[in-house]
């Protein structure tokens, strides 16, 4: 497969829980030292079905049929340590926004004995692992019910 990209574009993907709930049951801000791990990925694929039918004399009829499918996954983990302040009788929790990478452009799909079985418009979006931040850490609270104020 060849890919010949015209643009190449970045953005932050959706905010996603990367821990659990850190709680504070004490009338004091208290920090806590989390690790957490973010698992991005994406499964890009296409398939391509082409028919010719033909009738001969209004009598014989003829048809041939080719098909080709192509897939591909692209994944990156992330793991750190994080201080996690959480205020007084709250409950804390990290969100992260991975880094992605969109690339438009003509894609290629060439067969083992070299001829071109696909060509058109295609837009991949993946992880960005080119050497950019990794992406946004946010810390998130909200206080505590009262039936978790007493465990």
């Amino acid at each position: 497969m060849l890919v010949r990209g015209s643009e190449m574009a970045y953005a932050s993907g959706p905010f996603e829980a990367v821990t659990g709930l850190v709680f504070n049951r004490t009338p004091d801000e208290v920090t806590e030292n989390v690790t957490w791990t973010h698992r991005v990925g994406s499964t890009t694929g296409f398939a391509l079905r082409a028919e010719v039918s033909a009738c001969f004399y209004g009598i014989v009829n003829a048809s041939v049929a080719a098909s080709l499918g192509y897939c591909w996954t692209t994944e990156d983990t992330v793991s750190k340590d994080h201080s996690l302040r959480v205020p007084a009788e709250h409950a804390g929790w990290l969100e992260r926004s991975a880094a992605m990478q969109t690339l438009t452009g003509e894609i290629w799909v060439i067969t083992t004995a070299g001829v071109c079985a696909f060509r058109g418009e295609a837009s991949v979006t993946g992880p960005a692992t080119d050497g950019r931040p990794a992406g946004a850490l946010v810390a998130r609270y909200r206080p505590i019910t009262r039936s978790e104020r007493r465990r």
